[in-house]
C-alpha cells in the first residue's frame, strides 16, 4: 500500500482479503498526508475488541463482510460425494455488509452470544462436577452393599466355624493325650537309640584306627619278606622257583598297594589328605607313566597307546596323588581288558567357562559296566560283582584324589563294550593365588612368589610327614640311579626328598627348606650351577649348604662351582664315605650358625663362618624390632613386608636360621632389651614391661621367668 501511494497512483477503493490487510492500508495512509482517504473494505466482521466489527465503529475501516466459511456445507457434500448421493453442484454462500448503519445493533447481537456461550460453558462445568459425583457416589454405595454382603457372608462362616472350632477341639485334646504319650515313648527310644549309635561309632572308630594300625604294620613284614626275596632271586635257583619268587614278588607288591589305598583312605576320612602342588609337565608325567605299562601290555597281548595334543600341559598338580588316579585307572584297565583289547590314553586340552582344562581319558574294549552299576561306581566300598577280587575303595580313593585337584573324574561304559573314564584337572588350582599360578620358570630368574605355599606354620614343622628328629637332605639329579643310590648312602642318618632337575629342586628348596642340597651339575632346563647360584641368591634359601657333583672335575669345573656360592665340589665316581664325611661336617656346621645365632642376637667382634647374607638379614630383623619395641602390635606379617618375605619364608628363614619361631624371636630380643634396662635404669617392672612392647605387666613377668629361669622381681633383687 505504501509502495502503491509513494507512486501517488489514485486510489478511490481498497478491497482487503480480511480486515487486518484493511487496518494495514490504514495505517500506511495514515502516513501520507494531503492524501484522499479512500475507501477501505474488509472481510472477516469478527467480534471483539480487535475486530472488525469494532474498527468499523471506530471509523477505521469503512465497511466489513461477514465471512460465511461454508465448512459445514462443505463436508456434507464432500459425504454425499463419497456415498456416491445426490448433491447440489453449485453451493452459493450468502454474506451481509456490516457498516456504520448496523455495526453497533451487529456489535450488541455478537456480545448477547458470547455472554451466552460463557454462560453455556459454565453450566456444563457444573454439570460435569455434578455428574463426576454422582459416578462417585454410585460407585460408594454399590461398594457398601457389596461390603456388607461379604460382612454377612463372613459372620455366617464364622459362626459355624467357632462351632466346628469347639468340636474339634474336643477330638484334638483326645489326641493331644494319646500323643503326648507317644512323645514320651518316642523321647525314650530316641535316646536309646542315641546311645546305641555312639557307641557304634565308636566301635567303627576303634575298628578303623585298630584297621589302620594294623595295615602300617604289615609293612614291616612285607618289607622283611620282600628284602630276602631281592637275595633270594640272586640265587642260581631252578625256573620253577624263579617263577615263585616273582609270584610272591607280585603278590607282596599287590598288598603294599592296597595298604597304601588304605593309609589314603583313612587320612582322607580324618581330614589330614594334604596337597603337594608342584607346577610340572603333565604330559610327561602321563608318558612315564604309560611307559611302565607298555611291557605288560605286550604279555597280555593289548594293544596299549598313548596320545597327548601338542599343547603346553605345565600346571600345578600332586605328583603323588596323580600318579595313584593314572595307576588306579590303568589297572582297572588291563585288569577288565582280555587278550586281543584295546586300551587308549588321551590327554588333551579343552576350554569350560572361560577356564582351561587338562582332559585325561583312559578308555578300553573290556568287559564295560552294565548302567545299573554305572552311577555307584564311585561309592566307597562298592563292588560291582561281590565275588570280585578287590578292596572297593580304588575308583573312590580316585575320585577323591581328583576333587583335591579341583577336578572332576565320569564314567561311561556299556556292558560287553567297554569303559571310558574322563579325569578333567584345572590349569589354575583355586588355592593358589592368582599371582603364582603361572610362575616365571628360566634358567636366569626365578622368583620368590613363584613358590607355591600351602601350609600353615603348624604344618611347615611336620616337614611334609617326614620325620623332624632327621636332618633333611634334598637329592637333585637326573639320573635315576644315581639318585637311589646316594638316597641308599644317606637315608639311615637323613631324611631325603628328590628333584629330578634344577627347576624342581630350586621349588622343593625354597618349598621344604632342607638341611643341605646335593645337585648335579648336568642336568636339563637348569643345571647344576644356576641352581647353586639361585639358592645362594634367595634370602629365603642363602643359608643351605650346597655340594655339587659331577663328571666333570677340571679346575675350570671347579672355580665355575664355587663361584656360584658352593660349599662342596665333589667329583664322579665319588668315595660314599668321602660324600657321608661331607654331608656330615656342613650340617654340623649349620648347627653351629644355629647355635650363635641363638646365643648372639648380635655379631659383635666375634669371627664365625656365617654368610654376610644371612648376617644383615638377622641384623635388619633386630633393628626392626628395637625401632618398634614398644609396639605391641608389632606382628610376623608386618615385620616380613619390611624384609620383603611372605610370612611363610620369613618363618622358614628365621626356623633353620635360629631354631626359633619368629615369635619366639621377636619375645627373645625383648626380653634381652628388658634384662638390659633392669641393669641399667631405675624404672619399674611395669614400666619396664611396657617399654619392651609387652601386653600386660604379668605376661611380661611369665615371659622373664620362662627364659631367664627366675622372675623380674628376684633378679633385680640378686644383681643388686
Amino acid at each position: 500500500m505504501a509502495e502503491a501511494l509513494q507512486k501517488k497512483i489514485p486510489i478511490d477503493l481498497v478491497f482487503a482479503h480480511n480486515d487486518e490487510m484493511a487496518t494495514g492500508a490504514h495505517e500506511a495512509i495514515t502516513v501520507f498526508s494531503g492524501i484522499k482517504k479512500p475507501i477501505l473494505l474488509g472481510i472477516d466482521a469478527l467480534p471483539g475488541t480487535e475486530g472488525g466489527i469494532q474498527k468499523v465503529i471506530n471509523g477505521i475501516l469503512d465497511a466489513t463482510f461477514i465471512y460465511p466459511t461454508g465448512g459445514e456445507k462443505a463436508i456434507q457434500t464432500a459425504v454425499h460425494i463419497l456415498n456416491n448421493e445426490p448433491f447440489e453442484r453449485d453451493n452459493i454462500l450468502y454474506t451481509a455488509v456490516v457498516d456504520k448503519t448496523n455495526a453497533r445493533v451487529l456489535k450488541l447481537q455478537t456480545d448477547q452470544i458470547i455472554q451466552h456461550q460463557n454462560r453455556i460453558g459454565q453450566l456444563n462445568s457444573v454439570l460435569d462436577k455434578n455428574l463426576a459425583k454422582y459416578s462417585s457416589q454410585r460407585v460408594l454405595l454399590f461398594s457398601s452393599f457389596f461390603v456388607l454382603f461379604l460382612i454377612t457372608v463372613l459372620l455366617i462362616l464364622l459362626i459355624r466355624a467357632y462351632s466346628g472350632k469347639n468340636k474339634s477341639n474336643k477330638i484334638l485334646e483326645s489326641q493331644n493325650i494319646a500323643i503326648n504319650k507317644q512323645k514320651e515313648e518316642l523321647s525314650e527310644q530316641r535316646d536309646q537309640l542315641i546311645v546305641l549309635s555312639k557307641n557304634l561309632e565308636e566301635a567303627t572308630q576303634a575298628k578303623l584306627v585298630f584297621f589302620t594300625n594294623i595295615s602300617h604294620e604289615f609293612r614291616t613284614p612285607l618289607t622283611l619278606i620282600l628284602g630276602p626275596l631281592d637275595s633270594l632271586e640272586k640265587e642260581n635257583l631252578s625256573t620253577g622257583g624263579n617263577r615263585l619268587i616273582q609270584l610272591m614278588r607280585k603278590n607282596v607288591h599287590v598288598l603294599l598297594k592296597l595298604i597304601d589305598q588304605i593309609i589314603d583312605f583313612r587320612k582322607y576320612e580324618n581330614g589330614k589328605m594334604q596337597m603337594y602342588f608342584t607346577f610340572s609337565d603333565l604330559k610327561l608325567f602321563v608318558s612315564d607313566i604309560c611307559d611302565s605299562f607298555m611291557e605288560f601290555g605286550k604279555k597280555k597281548h593289548i594293544h596299549f597307546s598313548f596320545k597327548a595334543s601338542e599343547e603346553d600341559f605345565t600346571l600345578w598338580f600332586d605328583s603323588d596323588k596323580m600318579e595313584k588316579i593314572c595307576y588306579n585307572l590303568l589297572s582297572n584297565a588291563f585288569k577288565f581288558t582280555s587278550e586281543n583289547g584295546r586300551i587308549d590314553v588321551r590327554l588333551c586340552k579343552i576350554q569350560n567357562n572361560d577356564d582351561s582344562f587338562a582332559q585325561l581319558t583312559v578308555s578300553d574294549n573290556g568287559v564295560g559296566i552294565s548302567e545299573h552299576h554305572v552311577d555307584s561306581i564311585f561309592d566307597r566300598f562298592y563292588k560291582v560283582d561281590s565275588r570280585a577280587s578287590g578292596s572297593g575303595i580304588g575308583l573312590h580313593l580316585t575320585k577323591v584324589l581328583v576333587e583335591l585337584h579341583s577336578g572332576t573324574i565320569n564314567i561311561q561304559s556299556e556292558e560287553g563294550k567297554g569303559s571310558i573314564f574322563t579325569v578333567q584337572i584345572p590349569f589354575k588350582q583355586k588355592e593358589i593365588p592368582v599371582v603364582e599360578q603361572y610362575p616365571v620358570l628360566n634358567s636366569h630368574s626365578v622368583k620368590e612368589d613363584d613358590l607355591l605355599i600351602l601350609e600353615s606354620e603348624e604344618e611347615i614343622t611336620e616337614r611334609v610327614n617326614l620325620q623332624t628328629d632327621k636332618p633333611l637332605v634334598l637329592i637333585v639329579e637326573d639320573n635315576v640311579d644315581v639318585r637311589t643310590y646316594i638316597k641308599s648312602l644317606l637315608v639311615e642318618a637323613f631324611e631325603i626328598i628328590e628333584a629330578a632337575n634344577g627347576q624342581t629342586g630350586l621349588f622343593k628348596a625354597m618349598k621344604f627348606v632342607p638341611e643341605l642340597i646335593i645337585s648335579d651339575v648336568q642336568m636339563d632346563v637348569m643345571d647344576g650351577f644356576e641352581l647353586c647360584k639361585q639358592i645362594k641368591e634367595n634370602l629365603s634359601t642363602s643359608h643351605i649348604p650346597v655340594i655339587l657333583l659331577t663328571a666333570f672335575a677340571l679346575d675350570e669345573q671347579r672355580a665355575i662351582g664355587f663361584e656360584s656360592g658352593a660349599d662342596a665340589y665333589i667329583p664322579k665316581p665319588f668315595n660314599e664315605s668321602l660324600l657321608k664325611i661331607r654331608v656330615r661336617k656342613l650340617i654340623e656346621n649349620r648347627e653351629k650358625v644355629k647355635t650363635y645365632f641363638q646365643k648372639n642376637l648380635t655379631f659383635g667382634d666375634r669371627k664365625e663362618k656365617v654368610a654376610e647374607i644371612d648376617k644383615t638379614f638377622i641384623s635388619k630383623f633386630r633393628k626392626i624390632i628395637e625401632d618398634k619395641l614398644i609396639d605391641s602390635d608389632l606382628n610376623v606379617d608386618e615385620i616380613g613386608k619390611s624384609l620383603g618375605l611372605s610370612r611363610v619364608q620369613l618363618y622358614r628363614k628365621i626356623k633353620s636360621l635360629t631354631n626359633y619361631a619368629p615369635n619366639e624371636l621377636v619375645r627373645i630380643i625383648r626380653l634381652k632389651a628388658s634384662e638390659q634396662l633392669l641393669l641399667n635404669t631405675e624404672k619399674s617392672i611395669s614400666e619396664i614391661a611396657y617399654e619392651t612392647g609387652f601386653s600386660s605387666p604379668s605376661y611380661f613377668t611369665k615371659c622373664f621367668k620362662e627364659y631367664f629361669s627366675e622372675n623380674p622381681t628376684d633378679f633385680m633383687k640378686r644383681i643388686k
